[in-house]
């Protein structure tokens, strides 16, 4: 199904093991004996506590995700966060399995790929929508959604993406648009969103994150830098300011694009 796919509309096509790895949500209600699950993909971060009243009376029989990139679209789109019924996803999982392999080829009804659009379309009798508030997006410019947001969700660019589109290095096709609408429109919510992600990445190991995602030491420098600046300062009333003072801890003799992230920077 993956080889039917287009990159350029979606990062999910790009790699087998992210493309493989979105399906393996469809045998989560073999596993758990509940009545409700929240799914999670693994760029998802929780920034306060919530309880199953939080998602209201109303909840749903099938499954509940919410906008996909625009916040303004209420249609159930996004499947990164999914309010999942547990056993009734369970009592269908075998016509849903029938009804995925049938569509190898010819893929699925929904301008949303893969698991998703099987979810979509199979249980389109009994999906919901689920609040923004559960699946928050950086590039989202809606401060007080941000504010009283349960999760925030990296959903396409990675904080690793938002800092090599800063650094001049662009980003994949498929996020590119993304990126720019991220830093461009949206850079007060990026960087407290960045400064979430910086302060839980750091709680665990200071350099990790960075030290994994970047193999140039003075690119490894800068997001280090950038993730202890907005740590520091999670508020962000001035994100450029904090890249140029991230980018001043840098030593000079290391090679980094200066020039190219002061233009992007104006």
């Amino acid at each position: 199904m993956r080889l039917y796919g287009n990159p350029k509309k979606s990062h999910l096509f790009l790699h087998s093991g992210n493309y493989l790895g979105t399906w393996q949500r469809i045998d989560i209600p073999l596993f758990l004996e509940t009545e409700y699950v929240l799914q999670l993909d693994s760029d998802t971060i929780i920034r306060k506590p919530f309880t199953l009243a939080d998602f209201g009376l109303n909840l749903t029989h099938g499954v509940a995700m919410s906008s996909e990139v625009n916040f303004d679209d209420t249609t159930p789109s996004n499947a990164g966060v999914t309010l999942m019924n547990v056993p009734n996803l369970r009592h269908t999982h075998s016509e849903f399995m029938d009804y995925i392999m049938s569509h190898v080829k010819t893929g699925f009804d929904h301008p949303c790929p893969s698991d998703q659009g099987a979810y979509l379309t199979f249980y389109n009798q009994s999906t919901q929508f689920l609040s923004q508030k559960f699946n928050f997006k950086p590039y989202w410019n809606v401060n007080d959604v941000f504010r009283q947001s349960y999760i925030l969700h990296f959903h396409g660019p990675k904080p690793h993406d938002y800092i090599r589109f800063i650094m001049g290095k662009g980003c994949d096709n498929a996020l590119k648009s993304l990126c720019s609408r991220g830093i461009n429109l949206s850079p007060h919510l990026v960087c407290q969103s960045l400064a979430v992600f910086a302060k839980a990445s750091m709680s665990v190991d200071r350099h990790a994150y960075c030290s994994a995602s970047f193999i140039v030491p003075a690119q490894a420098m800068f997001c280090q830098s950038l993730f202890e600046h907005v740590a520091e300062n999670p508020t962000c009333t001035d994100f450029y300011s904090l890249i140029r003072d991230s980018l001043d801890a840098v030593p000079s003799y290391m090679k980094l694009p200066r020039a190219v992230i002061m233009k992007r920077l104006g």
